[in-house]
């Protein structure tokens, strides 16, 4: 619209320069003095996104690492140890070791389905009636 001079909404600041940044972004910057680098993200501690108070966020350096980070909270929610288990989304969590990697995500991050027990079961089913 010609006559809007700029602006926020609730979770977007826009900035002089045509460009937009989150609130938490700015936010952060304005606790560094100085712009955050290409590719890092800040995320939000309680996963409240309209929670931008600076005690709540953390810069991490990719978005493998963001990734990483709420894997492991997920198997800390489940009531695995997020530093050696992984998540099975047939049996919760298990020993890493117990796991193979299924595919490579674009980001790099390696996404673990099932461990080898439930793999074999989940593939003799499929077999069984004939969905392979």
């Amino acid at each position: 619209h010609p006559r809007w001079k700029g602006g926020a909404s609730r979770k977007r600041i826009y900035q002089s320069r045509g460009r937009y940044k989150t609130r938490a972004v700015v936010v952060v910057e304005r606790v560094l003095g100085r712009s955050l680098p290409t590719g890092v993200i800040v995320h939000h501690v309680n996963e409240d996104g309209h929670d931008d108070r600076n005690e709540n966020l953390v810069v991490l350096q990719s978005i493998a690492d963001h990734c990483e980070l709420h894997r492991r909270m997920r198997v800390r929610a489940a009531g695995g140890n997020p530093w050696t288990d992984r998540l099975c989304k047939d049996c919760g969590p298990q020993p890493a070791e117990t796991f193979r990697p299924r595919y490579t995500n674009a980001n790099g991050v390696n996404g673990y389905t099932r461990c080898l027990p439930c793999e074999r079961r989940h593939d003799r089913l499929r077999h069984r009636d004939g969905r392979h």
